[in-house]
């Protein structure tokens, strides 16, 4: 697929290491990853490790949102683009490496409730109140169900996860 004659947003797919090759971070679509396949793959959502802005867009879209302080700004200025009829493309190939963070500490399953608790509400970790925000921004009519979910899965990690692995 060819990115329009319009200006876009170029997403860079990021690898896990450049012996491994493994998708960590960049564009995904419909909740899944996508992996560079040598052609411009559209995508809804955007990590900001390796993002190409043209000055275009930002004049239409400004910065990132300063209603987050660390996590969700990049999806924020993806969808963002989107309501604006502005398309997010990911590279063809990996341009980049970063290691995946691994399980955050409020939803891993390891951790004590306490130190779950405390990274729910903290910026390095959900920042449960920035995620309300985005969450009531995007799906304006499903936002409730969202909060209660990340709820559950910062008490119940263990269950969450046995539960979503039967469901997918």
């Amino acid at each position: 697929m060819k990115a329009q004659q319009r200006a876009s947003i170029i997403v860079g797919a990021c690898m896990t290491s450049k012996d491994e090759k493994k998708f960590s971070y960049g564009g995904r679509e419909n909740g899944k990853a996508l992996i560079p396949n040598g052609n411009l793959q559209k995508c809804t959502f955007i990590n900001g490790n390796v993002v190409l802005v043209s000055r275009n867009i930002y004049n239409i879209l400004g910065n990132l949102s300063s209603e987050y302080t660390h996590a969700m700004g990049d999806v924020d200025y993806g969808l963002r683009a989107i309501q604006q009829g502005i398309h997010n493309y990911i590279t063809t190939e990996y341009v980049g490496v970063c290691p995946k963070n691994g399980t955050p500490k409020w939803s891993d399953p390891k951790m004590p409730l306490r130190t779950r608790l405390k990274a729910f509400r903290s910026p390095t970790g959900l920042c449960y109140t920035e995620y309300l925000k985005f969450r009531r921004k995007f799906w304006k009519k499903t936002w409730r169900l969202y909060a209660i979910k990340a709820y559950c899965k910062m008490l119940f990690p263990f269950l969450y996860n046995n539960i979503k692995k039967v469901l997918t």
